[in-house]
């Protein structure tokens, strides 16, 4: 399939309300249309290369950016009280627990993001199947 091709299947998708998102020549920034918006869905960013055996498609799944930006926020709130914490009791071991449970929350957001990724490569590739 051409490149322009691949480009034109996933206007139509989101032209069609299949999904959400935009395309410019040979990259796409797309999202499944959901009846619940998840905060976990992923966003699905895409580049369209050509090469000597067809199209290639590279596909990066991203969270959000309202959902990443949350992530921060807290990251930043919980090193703080940490740093208090173990600033005001004298032991410093507060510190790395605050460091352990951002590991932790962030790790818990990026499963979540993989629970949904599978239903996003699956709506993405049923626009692009001829």
């Amino acid at each position: 399939m051409d490149s322009m091709e691949v480009a034109n299947r996933v206007r139509r998708a989101i032209a069609d309300g299949a999904l959400n998102g935009n395309v410019t020549d040979n990259r796409f920034t797309i999202a499944p249309r959901q009846i619940r918006p998840h905060p976990f869905s992923p966003v699905v960013k895409g580049v369209i290369e050509r090469s000597s055996r067809g199209t290639v498609v590279f596909l990066r799944y991203e969270l959000l950016p309202s959902m990443r930006a949350s992530l921060w926020f807290w990251f930043f709130v919980m090193m703080a009280g940490s740093t208090g914490a173990a600033y005001e009791s004298g032991t410093w071991w507060f510190l790395g627990v605050g460091v352990m449970m951002s590991a932790v929350v962030r790790w818990i957001a990026l499963s979540n993001q993989h629970l949904h990724i599978p239903a996003a490569r699956k709506g993405l590739m049923m626009n692009l199947q001829p």
